[in-house]
């Protein structure tokens, strides 16, 4: 099965990316299964060190998800950017400025050639 990547992109990945990571990868097992082929990331373009999961945002988590996963903030970097099929920045100048300088323009759905997972969520 081809693997489908996500990345999740915020300032800090502390709040608002994880969130994301999180539902939309709950999201892809209830739709799809365990073994689905998605890969669900998140990082973040300005992070002040390695931090855990905000207390809001796990309990926003807490309040949608059986279970939150454990979290850790993580750099975005241009390896990262490079293996996702589709990068979701927040709508902010900083991350897209940032995704700019990295590629020389702005991919918001680079998808993998074939029948991925997300062509499939269409069709459903």
């Amino acid at each position: 099965m081809a693997t489908f990547r996500v990345l999740v992109i915020c300032t800090a990945n502390h709040c608002r990316s994880p969130i994301g990571e999180q539902l939309l990868a709950h999201d892809a097992r209830q739709r799809f299964g365990d073994r689905n082929g998605w890969l669900i990331e998140s990082a973040g373009t300005n992070i002040p060190g390695r931090w855990p999961l905000h207390p809001y945002a796990a309990t926003v988590l807490g309040e949608r998800l059986p279970a939150v996963a454990e979290h850790e903030s993580i750099q975005m970097s241009p390896a990262l950017i490079r293996r996702a099929d589709l990068d979701l920045p927040r709508n902010n100048p900083s991350i897209v400025g940032k995704i700019i300088g990295i590629f020389g323009g702005f991919f918001p759905a680079r998808q993998a050639a074939g029948q991925t997972p997300a062509m499939a969520l269409r069709k459903a």
